[in-house]
């Protein structure tokens, strides 16, 4: 996929700081899947107490979120790439949360 189609993508779904990787068209389902993943990591705050003494706890799994109809067709985000953190301060487990 050329360069300039994921940035038009960007634009039409409103994905702000979010990197669109590739674009899967189900023939069989009116589906089209998105794979996204993070741009880059902005300053995380735990949200249980607000510490930003944080450290990486593993990966997330890929989730499939529906965003948007269009066209009739169902606009799935596959979010992958999100880290697991751990708070240093409480010790509380936490996965790193997009702005969609």
């Amino acid at each position: 996929m050329a360069k300039g189609h994921k940035y038009c993508i960007n634009n039409l779904l409103r994905l702000e700081d979010i990197r669109v990787t590739e674009v899967v068209e189900e023939v069989d389902e009116d589906v089209v899947v998105i794979k996204v993943q993070p741009r880059k990591e902005k300053e995380i705050f735990c949200p249980h107490c607000g510490s930003k003494h944080l450290y990486r706890h593993g990966h997330a799994r890929p989730r499939k979120v529906l965003h948007a109809c269009i066209c009739g067709k169902r606009i799935y985000l596959k979010i992958q790439g999100l880290q697991r953190l751990k708070c240093k301060h409480c010790g509380r487990t936490f996965t790193q949360q997009l702005e969609i």
